[in-house]
């Protein structure tokens, strides 16, 4: 689980105070509007330690 994520780039605030869970074995994405994938949330929780 991961609580209260937030992530900014310079003085732009991307995410803010995001909570989201995974379950085991399963394969997750974040598609944006367009079909592309959002890398934001993953990127700035991979550095969640």
């Amino acid at each position: 689980m991961i609580e209260h994520l937030s992530k900014r780039f310079e003085r732009n605030v991307i995410l803010k105070d995001i909570d989201f869970a995974f379950e085991e074995g399963k394969l997750y994405g974040l598609p944006d509007r367009n079909g592309a994938g959002i890398t934001a949330p993953s990127s700035a929780a991979s550095t969640v330690t």
